[in-house]
């Protein structure tokens, strides 16, 4: 989509500074537009006046946390900071059992639906039924984001899939942290379930159904497969 395009969408789906910014160019509206609802004077601005629209739409980028996220398109909610390869990632899910279960992402964001990303808070679970794009954090931005202010327990739930992947790396600025997002039909085994028990990160045994590792740190946990998993392949792969 054409930049001009995108700066005019962001106008129209984010009215609420209109005036403000109108005032801060020293903007003369026309008489019958005074006391007229913002999205009335954008709508003027589109048919009469379509550079100073656009200026608007570039303006809102300096307040983007301001945006309205069920109306945001994806190239205002993120910044594109390259290629992830084979990588390390953890995606958290109320689902991560049956995800390892399974050794498969069964649902995610339609690829049609690809500009939804911004905001896939509520995407329902008929809507992701068919599969799609995921999000992940790298292991080493677990610890510095997965928390937030949870009361020491991570944010997207307390059980997560690890596991090697390809993706793109952005920054999300309506959740104000990195993220990978990756494509789940094309995320191949081992998917390894992890939980966060008391502050510490656990592998349970599919052999004894017990403890088979646990630690502090989820990094640890990462390394630690990465070196074992031939070895244990067994305890840490589901019963086919």
């Amino acid at each position: 989509m054409p930049r001009d395009d995108r700066d005019i969408n962001r106008a129209h789906a984010n009215t609420w500074n209109i005036l403000e910014f109108l005032g801060e160019i020293d903007y003369e509206l026309p008489a019958e537009l005074e006391g007229q609802e913002d999205y009335d004077i954008v709508d003027w601005l589109d048919n009469n006046d379509k550079p100073t629209l656009i200026k608007y739409g570039e303006s809102l980028l300096n307040n983007r946390q301001y945006l309205d996220s069920s109306e945001q398109e994806l190239y205002d909610a993120v910044d594109d900071r390259g290629f992830v390869r084979n990588e390390w990632l953890v995606h958290f899910s109320d689902d991560a059992y049956t995800i390892w279960r399974q050794q498969k992402f069964s649902y995610g964001t339609p690829y049609e639906d690809y500009q939804r990303l911004a905001l896939t808070t509520h995407f329902t679970s008929e809507a992701k039924k068919y599969g799609g794009f995921n999000f992940a954090y790298e292991l080493y931005d677990v610890k510095n984001y997965a928390f937030g202010n949870h009361g020491g327990r991570p944010k997207y739930g307390s059980e997560a899939i690890l596991f090697r992947g390809d993706g793109i790396k952005i920054y999300h600025y309506g959740d104000d942290e990195p993220q990978v997002i990756f494509d789940g039909k094309s995320t191949n085994p081992p998917l390894i379930y992890i939980k966060y028990l008391d502050d510490g990160w656990q592998i349970d045994s599919n052999v004894t159904n017990g403890k088979l590792i646990r630690f502090d740190d989820i990094e640890k946990i990462g390394e630690w497969v990465h070196w074992n998993y031939a070895q244990y392949r067994k305890h840490l792969e589901p019963t086919k």
